[in-house]
């Protein structure tokens, strides 16, 4: 592993507070390994509770560790000259009321002491990059809908011009157009070169955007890996979608298939163990005047991948 282009290094990382009148310990993180590469964009799934933003919160700086260490582009995060390199988007943002959204920008662009000329160059571009309108940059904060705050919430995650951006949740109170614009934007970042630390509970935006993932349960980490090869086709099973199907030529493909299905009366979907059969079943439906409306390979999805493993790792914790 090349240790110039690791950007983010936790090892050991572990996490307790103490609960109510007895004091009560919790432990939230359980000894945490993670290691994100320069220009990676990271996905980090995982049920309510397990302790992803405490682990982003504790990577960022925003809380200390009880135990192990965190280390970004090979220095303490506690550092000025590290912070000033971050970009950070807490799931709930919290700022100024009363202030403009563009009043807001001003200010967080003044604690990276950024020149006035550049703001006022920057600030319009970021407004327009998230959709944030003129007209909306203009009024108090505490005038914005959930998802208006999201959207300047990102523009201030940019101000700075980062080149590791970690995203709690970035997708929250957003409507369908506003997930798209900030899926868009997540990959024009990545473009860019950034390095990008994801959560979100939307798996489908996490498959489109990300690198790798991990899963974290119950505060460990027991999933990690590629997504495509995570989402790679299973044991070469192919699936064919075939109507106006007689019922020799259904006949004829349950013998060919590990599975027929009758979808609709007169359509069936059909699973074959290669593609080679799979060709045969739809050679066999069309010599019955079968008409062909799918052939595709079986992929796992993420969904399905994220219930198991968070079914098997709390039967493992029982």
């Amino acid at each position: 592993m090349n240790s110039s282009s690791t950007v983010i290094e936790v090892e050991a990382l572990t996490k307790h507070y103490y609960s109510g009148f007895w004091r009560k310990k919790v432990q939230v993180l359980r000894g945490i390994d993670l290691t994100i590469q320069q220009g990676e964009t990271f996905g980090l799934l995982g049920p309510n509770g397990a302790g992803k933003t405490t682990l982003i919160k504790s990577i960022v700086g925003l809380i200390r560790p009880s135990g192990g260490s965190v280390s970004l582009f090979g220095k303490d995060p506690q550092t000025t000259r590290i912070r000033a390199n971050i970009g950070f988007l807490p799931e709930t943002p919290s700022v100024y009321a009363y202030l403009t959204g563009y009043e807001f920008l001003q200010l967080c662009g003044q604690f990276f002491s950024l020149p006035s000329s550049t703001l006022r160059q920057r600030i319009p571009e970021l407004l327009d990059r998230v959709k944030l309108s003129d007209t909306a940059a203009k009024k108090q904060i505490r005038t914005y809908s959930k998802g208006m705050m999201q959207r300047l919430g990102f523009a201030q995650a940019l101000i700075n011009n980062p080149q590791l951006l970690l995203l709690d949740e970035p997708m929250s109170g957003l409507d369908p157009l506003g997930r798209y614009d900030v899926k868009e934007l997540v990959l024009e970042l990545k473009q860019e070169g950034k390095t990008i630390l994801f959560n979100s509970h939307i798996l489908s935006d996490i498959e489109a955007i990300c690198d790798r993932v991990g899963l974290l349960v119950d505060g460990r980490i027991v999933l990690e890996s590629p997504i495509e090869q995570l989402l790679h086709p299973l044991d070469n099973l192919y699936h064919i979608v075939v109507r106006k199907l007689d019922s020799v030529g259904q006949n004829n493909i349950k013998r060919l298939s590990l599975r027929c299905v009758e979808q609709h009366k007169g359509q069936i979907e059909a699973t074959f163990n290669s593609l080679d059969t799979a060709l045969k079943g739809i050679a066999v439906a069309r010599q019955s005047g079968g008409v062909l409306l799918e052939l595709k390979t079986h992929r796992r999805g993420l969904e399905e991948i994220f219930v198991e493993q968070v079914n098997k790792a709390r039967e493992e914790n029982a």
